[in-house]
């Protein structure tokens, strides 16, 4: 535990909130997008939590979860969920107001910040660049970028994967990433690129190892989500938003042994829970299908 203390320490993990897309996005000129029309896997799309996916189907009492970026936005609201569903959750931020707030609200759910093991790690923490064309990027600006949002990853997860084996006998990883990694989206090729690096890597620990070995690792694109950094730039009736309860829910459902057939995979929370189990045959006979890969 103390090792992992100093990694997040040295992470550089900032900009809590990752943005959504739509137009003026960051101040930059962009197109809008609507995420209904990209190609999907399956036919429904949520963009509101629904009843199979909500806290009330999930106990986890005695697992304890650690999200980073954890004070606001997406990931006050996975460490919410799962705060309900009687896990304890630590919280990881760089911004003590928000997460001093975040903890009280928290300990209506005996939440407790201390703790001796982990089972599921949420990365949610990213750093995010000033949007604008890929030529005018500083140096610096893409070195943040792969620095927080790939080595500090990397490092992390090590670290996890390091302390002693949960009492669950299970260790899961949710990578929250984002659409930008398979979708050309103009201004944001820092970010987005090292987003991606990113979910290759995790596709490479899960083939390495396995829910049989106790380890599952997933990455999710959380969704439009209206949340305080976006709000900085966008107005609430500049976009389509979508629930923040929606990610927050389907990380609960991830991490339940239910979805390990999506293991090293990228999914969607919008994406119908039920209709993906459908797919569970030819996801495991497809290894290349819901990852990064070549298409064909």
């Amino acid at each position: 535990m103390a090792r992992l203390k100093g990694l997040l320490q040295r992470s550089s993990l900032k900009y809590l909130d990752r943005p959504a897309f739509g137009s003026n996005c960051f101040n930059c000129s962009m197109p809008s997008f609507d995420l209904t029309k990209i190609p999907r896997p399956v036919a429904t799309y949520h963009r509101e939590s629904y009843a199979r996916i909500s806290a009330s189907n999930f106990n986890y009492t005695n697992r304890t979860v650690l999200v980073t970026g954890g004070s606001s936005g997406i990931g006050y609201a996975i460490a919410k969920a799962f705060a309900v569903t009687g896990a304890k959750v630590v919280i990881i931020s760089r911004s003590p107001g928000p997460l001093c707030e975040a903890k009280q609200d928290l300990q209506k759910f005996n939440v407790f910040d201390e703790v001796g093991q982990i089972d599921i790690f949420v990365l949610n923490a990213a750093y995010v660049h000033d949007f604008g064309p890929t030529v005018q990027l500083q140096e610096d600006q893409m070195q943040a970028s792969f620095d927080t949002n790939v080595i500090a990853q990397w490092k992390l997860v090590k670290a996890f994967m390091d302390l002693p084996t949960p009492s669950s006998g299970n260790r899961t990883v949710i990578n929250i990433s984002t659409a930008g990694v398979h979708l050309a989206l103009p201004h944001q090729a820092a970010y987005t690129s090292s987003k991606a690096a990113f979910v290759q890597l995790c596709q490479h620990l899960a083939s390495e190892h396995t829910p049989k070995d106790g380890f599952r690792i997933f990455s999710m694109h959380p969704g439009a989500i209206y949340t305080p950094a976006v709000a900085k730039n966008m107005g609430k009736d500049d976009f389509p938003w979508e629930d923040i309860n929606l990610p927050a829910d389907f990380c609960l459902w991830l991490s339940s042994g239910q979805a390990d057939f999506l293991h090293g995979k990228f999914v969607w929370a919008q994406w119908d829970v039920d209709e993906l189990i459908a797919l569970e045959e030819r996801i495991l006979s497809e290894p290349g299908f819901l990852q990064m890969s070549l298409v064909l």
